[in-house]
C-alpha cells in the first residue's frame, strides 16, 4: 500500500491541482503539502488530527491509539451520501458502495433540494452526486453546498454517463470535485470513494 505522503501526492495530481492550489484549499502554506507528501504521517498527525477524527467519526483519542498510518482502515466507517434520481442507478451504486465498504453508512436521496436540506444536520465523509438531474442538476448541487456550514468542503464525485464528458469533467474541476464516467467499471468508482476517504 502507498505511503500517506504517496497517498496525498496521487490525490493532489488526480485533481489536478499545484502545490500551491492544494495549499490554498487546504488554508495552509505551500511548504506545508510538500512535507505531507514527503514525510506523511509526521505532519500529518499534527496538522490534520483533529479534522481525520471529524471525517472518521472517531474520537482524537482513538485516532492517536490506531495510529495515524492506519487510517485508511477507519474509511469503512465513513457516511456516504448519494444522490441520482434514477431507482435502478441510486440502488446499483448503493450496492456497489455498500460490497466495497460494508461498514459505511449509506444514505441516498432521488434528488437534490431533500438532499441539501438533510445536509443541514448531517455531516457525511463524501458526497457522491449524478449530474444529470431534474430540479437541480450535479452542479447546482455543489454550488449550493457552500452554504452549508456543516459539509461545505466535503469531498464530492459527480457522477455521468453524458457524451459531453469533457464538459462536466471541467465543472467537477472547477469546483474541486472528481468526476466519474459510468461506463467505467465499477472498481474506478470505489477506488476514488477509497482515495478521497484516505486523503481527506
Amino acid at each position: 500500500m502507498p505511503s500517506l505522503g504517496g497517498r496525498l501526492r496521487a490525490a493532489r495530481i488526480s485533481r489536478g491541482l499545484t502545490h500551491a492550489q492544494a495549499a490554498n484549499k487546504f488554508g495552509c502554506d505551500r511548504s506545508l503539502i510538500t512535507k505531507l507528501e514527503s514525510t506523511g504521517a509526521r505532519y500529518w498527525g499534527v496538522y490534520k488530527l483533529t479534522q481525520l477524527a471529524s471525517i472518521y467519526h472517531v474520537s482524537v483519542f482513538d485516532l492517536m491509539i490506531r495510529g495515524y498510518e492506519k487510517e485508511p482502515c477507519l474509511h469503512q466507517h465513513a457516511r456516504i451520501l448519494l444522490i441520482d434520481d434514477e431507482p435502478v442507478q441510486r440502488l446499483i451504486y448503493t450496492e456497489y458502495i455498500k460490497r466495497a465498504f460494508p461498514l459505511a453508512t449509506i444514505t441516498a436521496y432521488s434528488n437534490a433540494p431533500d438532499a441539501l436540506d438533510w445536509l443541514q444536520s448531517h455531516p457525511v465523509s463524501i458526497i457522491v452526486t449524478d449530474y444529470k438531474m431534474p430540479i437541480m442538476d450535479g452542479q447546482q448541487l455543489l454550488m449550493s453546498l457552500n452554504t452549508i456550514k456543516l459539509n461545505r468542503n466535503t469531498p464530492c464525485i459527480i457522477m455521468t454517463q453524458s457524451v459531453e464528458i469533457k464538459a462536466i469533467r471541467d465543472i467537477a474541476k472547477q469546483s474541486g470535485a472528481l468526476y466519474f464516467d459510468k461506463r467505467q467499471p465499477k472498481k474506478v468508482f470505489t477506488t476514488l470513494i477509497s482515495d478521497l476517504l484516505n486523503i481527506s
